[in-house]
């Protein structure tokens, strides 16, 4: 008789702890996300590939076209972050960025700040960029729906610092779009730089802009690379040359992927001649000193690559200031004679005017000329 107690004790203990023991598996199942209740594992965010950085001023009339333009990108939308930065607009630019971010784009970021200008802007958008490379892309102009998908291949294909495509220009006349694609002889396929990356600024036009480019996150963060906020323009020429400076590999993409819109309100445009010539002058000085003080600056090729661009650049800012005042004048004869010093100087004593190209003379002399 003990012993049947003994064994329906022992039963009862057995059925109770193999209860307990399902009980517990079944909880465990539910909460990885196998039964029909409990929590569910949280999937893992997709890495960014590509941030897009927008800065944003007064650019209403052309704000959608922009901003559709980044959002139609054949790259998964989970791999792209559009972060704009509102700089003080004084018209409904930040109204558009709120509603598009409502209506399309519901992962748009967007951060509003008090004018501070685009290199400001930009550094903003840097901070709070995610991706593994970086656009930027003004917020008057529009890319190419392949635009992200074909530098960040490239880039990645070969493991480059910088990639770079052709830009197109747009300019409205008699109600007419008049397209200009710059470099309009470019190699067929992706052209790759890797011993001599710095001459992608140097051999493909406009080198100078930052718009066309997509460069790597961390190489630029690697080498504490920001736009400089004291500079009132052109500041994306100092920041590409300070990118080029640091590289060691650069791609050029044949394609004309960035569509450029130069309209009345544009920094192209600008009608104060003084202050332009001003601002091209300062920011033509300080970005030779910034890629002569880079580990290519002491490179003999690279100064006469790099004079040759900057001569290039002082004469055409010259020569696309309007003429038909007589209060232009001094300030483009001011200009010409500063940047002659400056390109006469210590800095490019080691070139030899007389051996360049015959063009390239031409220009020399000629602005030599006219600085008198």
């Amino acid at each position: 008789m003990l012993i049947m107690e003994k064994k329906k004790i022992f039963g009862g203990i057995l059925n109770l702890v193999l209860i307990v023991v399902f009980s517990l598996l079944n909880l465990k199942f539910c909460f990885a996300g196998g039964g029909l209740e409990g929590k569910k594992t949280i999937p893992e965010k997709t890495p960014i590939s590509v941030s897009v950085i927008i800065p944003v001023y007064n650019s209403a009339p052309y704000l959608e076209r922009c901003l559709d333009s980044v959002n139609e990108q054949t790259m998964p939308k989970n791999k792209i972050e559009i972060i704009c930065v509102n700089d003080g607009s004084t018209d409904n630019s930040l109204e558009i960025l709120e509603k598009y971010k409502t209506e399309k784009r519901p992962d748009l970021i967007i951060f509003d700040q008090k004018n501070s200008g685009p290199s400001v802007a930009r550094n903003k958008g840097l901070e709070q960029a995610t991706g593994e490379y970086v656009v930027f892309t003004d917020s008057d102009d529009w890319v190419e729906k392949n635009h992200c998908e074909i530098l960040f291949d490239a880039s990645k294909k070969n493991n480059a610092d910088i990639a770079q495509s052709r830009i197109v220009y747009h300019e409205m006349r008699n109600k007419k779009d008049w397209s200009l694609v710059v470099d309009e002889k470019p190699k067929e396929q992706v052209e790759v730089l890797k011993e001599n990356s710095p001459l992608g600024m140097f051999i493909y036009k406009p080198g100078g802009f930052v718009t066309d480019k997509m460069i790597r996150r961390k190489f630029l963060e690697d080498h504490k690379i920001r736009f400089d906020p004291e500079l009132k323009g052109p500041e994306d020429t100092v920041f590409v040359m300070q990118c080029y400076g640091n590289s060691e590999c650069s791609v050029h993409c044949p394609q004309g992927l960035y569509n450029y819109n130069r309209h009345d309100g544009s920094i192209s445009d600008w009608r104060d001649a003084s202050k332009r010539l001003n601002y091209m002058g300062e920011a033509l000085q300080k970005g030779i000193d910034v890629f002569l003080g880079s580990k290519y600056g002491g490179d003999l090729k690279y100064r006469y690559h790099l004079f040759m661009f900057c001569l290039e650049w002082a004469v055409s800012v010259a020569d696309s200031t309007r003429m038909d005042t007589e209060e232009n004048q001094e300030p483009l004869r001011n200009y010409r004679r500063k940047t002659m010093e400056y390109l006469n100087s210590d800095r490019f004593s080691s070139i030899d005017k007389k051996t360049m190209p015959r063009f390239s003379r031409w220009l020399y002399y000629r602005m030599m000329a006219l600085s008198r």
